[in-house]
């Protein structure tokens, strides 16, 4: 601690003061030769048995704090030996995720597409961001419409509404375009959004629980965004798919005819 700290920043009984600890352990990072092997087995480990020593938290935090792209292997941490840790938990092929169900959709995908799923922390995830042999668990994640499968039927009163809704924005939707009932394949599986543009397919797929929901101006709503999507090929938020959107709009309530007089 004194090649570290200045000896009058410690008391007399060795406990420390006046002490950025955060700071401390970033020093210790960078200064250490090498950290221990027991510092990247603690880690890994979640559950009930991831309750790491305050030290080993604090060494974890200022390894997160030092790694970049440009460093991989800031001061005495070792990106390999972190990796080596997980591939002899788990096998060559590992996707990791802060996600501790097994029977969650991350797992459920990431088994399917051949990893072993190992659950992190929070902070070692971010850490393994910066690694280029395993994945993470989201980014194997199949395309969401590969997690959906096809509703045949829907409640009466949902497909009224969904007709009303399809009559509003008929003027909006892009030539060919099929929209589809749909629900997830894991009944687990939350989606992030009640409706999705499929350019690939030149489909707008709403969600069940969705529609069954909404109000006809809602699914409206939805519709409209989904289907600039598809005609715009922008992604939400950005200045692109905003003007796009203003466009559309203004094709949907401008008149077709305008009177001679009103020009």
């Amino acid at each position: 601690m004194t090649g570290l700290i200045q000896r009058d920043n410690l008391s007399e009984d060795r406990q420390l003061r006046n002490v950025n600890v955060d700071d401390l352990f970033k020093k210790i990072v960078k200064t250490c030769p090498d950290l221990p092997s027991e510092f990247y087995t603690s880690i890994v480990t979640t559950g009930e048995h991831g309750n790491r020593p305050a030290d080993v938290s604090s060494l974890q935090h200022g390894v997160y704090c030092l790694i970049d792209h440009s460093n991989r292997n800031p001061g005495g941490f070792k990106m390999a030996k972190l990796e080596a840790v997980l591939e002899e938990k788990y096998g060559p092929k590992v996707a990791y995720t802060t996600e501790t169900d097994p029977n969650s959709p991350k797992h459920y995908f990431a088994r399917a597409a051949g990893y072993a799923v190992a659950p992190v922390p929070y902070y070692t995830k971010s850490i393994l961001l910066y690694s280029e042999r395993p994945v993470e668990a989201e980014s194997v994640l199949p395309a969401v419409a590969a997690r959906l499968a096809p509703v045949r039927e829907i409640a009466t009163e949902s497909a009224e509404r969904l007709k009303l809704a399809l009559r509003i924005t008929r003027k909006l939707k892009p030539p060919g375009c099929k929209v589809r009932i749909s629900k997830p394949k894991l009944a687990n599986d939350r989606m992030e959004a009640g409706a999705f543009a499929v350019r690939e397919k030149n489909e707008v797929l709403l969600l069940e629980d969705f529609v069954s929901k909404a109000s006809t101006e809602q699914i409206a709503e939805a519709l409209v965004e989904e289907y600039v999507h598809l005609s715009s090929g922008e992604a939400d938020g950005s200045i692109s798919f905003e003007k796009a959107l203003v466009k559309s709009i203004v094709r949907l309530i401008y008149p077709r005819r305008v009177a001679i007089d009103s020009l």
